[in-house]
Parts: C-alpha cells; sequence; structure tokens
C-alpha cells in the first residue's frame, strides 16, 4: 500500500513540476531575448508584485507594469502557500531591471501569455490605496493593496507583495491614467 501511495505522490509532483516549468518556457524566452525594437529612451514604465485571491483560497502572483497605455499583469506565480514567504523577490529584482522597464515589447509579450491580462487607461475608473494587512497572508510580507475600479463596475484588488509603499503605486497608476486620488484607510 505504502508503494502505491508513494507512486501517486510522485506522479503528482512530476506532473505539477512538468507543466510549471513547460507553462515558465515562453516567459524565459521572452525574458532572455534581447531588449526588442521598442526599446526606447523615454522613461521607464512603473511596476509593482501583487497577489490576487480568486475562488476563495486559489490565488496567482501578476508582476504589473504601469504604462501610459494601462496596467500589463504577467502572471508569474499560480498557488502558493504561506510558507513561501519570500518567493516573489525575484519579480521585485526583475522590476529594477531598467531595459526591461523600458522594454514595450516584452511587457506586452509577457502580458500576453496565459493568465495575463491588459487593462487600457480607459477601462481604469478608480484607484484606491490600503496600507492594512490582508486576511489570510500568513508568513507573506506584504504592505497593503491596491484596488483597481474598472468602468463597467468590476474591481481588481492586489496584495502588495514586499515592503513597498500602497500610495506611491496608487500615484504611479494615477499618474499614467490622470486620474484623482482616492484614499482607502
Amino acid at each position: 500500500m505504502s508503494g502505491v501511495l508513494g507512486a501517486l505522490v510522485f506522479a503528482v509532483t512530476y506532473v505539477r513540476v512538468y507543466f510549471s516549468y513547460r507553462t515558465s518556457d515562453p516567459a524565459n524566452d521572452i525574458l532572455s531575448r534581447k531588449p526588442s525594437l521598442s526599446l526606447s529612451d523615454r522613461a521607464e514604465v512603473a511596476g509593482f508584485v501583487g497577489m490576487e485571491y480568486y475562488g476563495l483560497i486559489l490565488n496567482r502572483t501578476y508582476v504589473v507594469f504601469v504604462a501610459r497605455q494601462g496596467l500589463y499583469g504577467w502572471k508569474a506565480e499560480g498557488i502558493v502557500s504561506a510558507g513561501q514567504t519570500s518567493f516573489f523577490e525575484p519579480y521585485q529584482t526583475m522590476l529594477a531591471d531598467p531595459d526591461l522597464m523600458r522594454d514595450q515589447g516584452a511587457i506586452e509579450d509577457l502580458a500576453g501569455l496565459k493568465g495575463g491580462f491588459f487593462i487600457p487607461v480607459a477601462d481604469i475608473a478608480s484607484v484606491e490605496a490600503s496600507d492594512k494587512s490582508k486576511w489570510g497572508m500568513g508568513g507573506i510580507p506584504h504592505s497593503g493593496r491596491i484596488q483597481i475600479g474598472l468602468t463597467n463596475g468590476k474591481s481588481r484588488e492586489f496584495i502588495l507583495l514586499g515592503s513597498v509603499s500602497p500610495e506611491a503605486i496608487r500615484d504611479s497608476v494615477l499618474m499614467a491614467c490622470g486620474l484623482s486620488a482616492s484614499i482607502k484607510s
């Protein structure tokens, strides 16, 4: 019986790791290529690493790029446990790369991968910042939340991972979108 259980655990682990590597290959291809022709001398875009809850206990981690066209989100991680306290740090380091942060083509390509998103500026109705912690985050360090209100009445809430300023992130989104501030305490 223990042999069957061991084989089952191995199979589940193998399939999970296989699909994890398989889905990360397109992102690695984008991140490892030379900067695209869209690399410009203009200022870098801003960005943050945020987790979004969905389906009650499930979560997704996004690298969100704040550009003048809107918000580009790359789904960098799927479900993570509270024990994985520093899983997001490589993504924060990635946001410090000036070549990537000026490479509009790479940002668009990352957002176009499975699970990614693009929210055009015209679809953003409001941006709220909160420095309150989010229940259920366990030991994962986070600084608050950003809530993006959409013109269709829906909203998206991103839990800001690491030590960042929710107000500074809100201000960068507002500046790109030309909206007025809304502070939620």
